[in-house]
């Protein structure tokens, strides 16, 4: 199964003008039509005797490939790399992950974690927070809690925007336990709640006709001293309605 595709094919090119001048090999991958291992193998070749040397050239690369969203590109270099023995460490995988992330590619991106555990790759902060917001586009609550649960496990510290996205990723599935829960242990581990995280958890009450704890969460934003948004509102008055 393949996540949802956003993928910006070589026409994006205008975009990243306005962001500076890409790395050359970029512009030579972004070429090449139609795409293939071989052609991409022969693009590379000059640059990747250089990266047996200086693996951090090849970061660059695999960040401009996700400032384009070419994900699938992206994932080809990181392979190519591998096979001709360059160095990949977190950085690399990294900015692969953010291209699958901006790319909505859910399943890439995790299968890409998988990758670095096998490699023995340590993924940091930022490598798990992309892959969560690549499942929470894809509506993969699951996975998305999962990622956030391993982050738990290897004592990486999470901030609210990472526990949004996740709650985020339950609420389009209609999870609204999962959220809750979400919510309950953000207090638990004193992460500081925002309002986008508790209207995940008032849409996904409401969803589910859940008017008690949608109004539960409306009240708890008061005595945390957060804004009571309209979203969180509308959301709150369209579950009582739902009971009537």
């Amino acid at each position: 199964m393949v996540g949802h595709s956003r993928e910006v094919r070589p026409h994006c090119r205008e975009q990243h003008c306005k962001k500076g001048r890409l790395a050359p090999e970029v512009d030579l991958l972004l070429s090449c039509d139609p795409v293939t291992t071989e052609k991409v193998q022969r693009v590379l070749s000059p640059a990747l005797l250089r990266w047996q040397r200086r693996p951090q050239e090849a970061t660059r690369v695999l960040a401009n490939l996700a400032t384009v969203r070419h994900a699938s590109m992206a994932r080809r270099v990181l392979m190519l790399m591998r096979k001709s023995l360059v160095e990949c460490n977190v950085f690399h995988f990294t900015a692969v992950v953010g291209a699958c992330e901006k790319s909505g590619q859910w399943t890439w991106a995790t299968q890409l974690l998988q990758l670095m555990a096998s490699s023995l790759t340590v993924p940091n902060a930022y490598t798990f927070s992309s892959a969560i917001n690549a499942c929470e586009s894809g509506s993969r609550w699951l996975q998305a809690s999962s990622l956030l649960a391993e982050m738990l496990v290897a004592t990486i510290e999470c901030n609210v925007v990472t526990w949004a996205c996740a709650s985020s990723a339950c609420e389009k599935a209609a999870e609204w336990q999962s959220v809750l829960l979400l919510l309950s242990a953000l207090g638990h581990l004193q992460v500081q709640k925002d309002a986008i995280c508790v209207n995940s958890g008032i849409s996904s009450c409401e969803k589910a006709a859940k008017w008690e704890s949608a109004l539960c969460l409306l009240t708890g934003m008061m005595e945390d001293r957060l804004v009571a948004t309209l979203i969180g509102f509308n959301a709150a008055i369209s579950a009582c309605e739902k009971v009537g």
